[in-house]
């Protein structure tokens, strides 16, 4: 099983996690503290495994929060699935990517 885990490296946070509806609530959970106020944060999406829909969720939950802390979030290597279902669901000009 897939230690699912968002940490702080520098000033990126990066996401080693599967990005599905069985995880991304407890992965909120952890990077909304490491979103602070008044910043630009890049998130590293390079180590995320499967992903399905309830990616996408994560990544606007991600933005909601950073707004919240008027932050800009920057998304940086994200895996093409992730791309391909923002583009079906009509997300991609939402998100700004690295």
């Amino acid at each position: 099983m897939r230690n699912n885990k968002v940490y702080q490296d520098n000033k990126k946070i990066i996401v080693d996690a599967d990005l599905t509806r069985a995880t991304v609530e407890q992965l909120l959970e952890q990077i909304k503290p490491l979103i602070v106020y008044d910043d630009k944060i890049t998130v590293n999406l390079q180590k995320a495994g499967t992903c399905d829909s309830a990616s996408l969720a994560f990544l606007v939950a991600v933005l909601r929060e950073a707004k919240l802390k008027r932050s800009q979030i920057i998304f940086s290597q994200v895996p093409q699935k992730m791309i391909d279902l923002g583009r079906v669901s009509g997300i991609d000009g939402l998100i700004t990517l690295e």
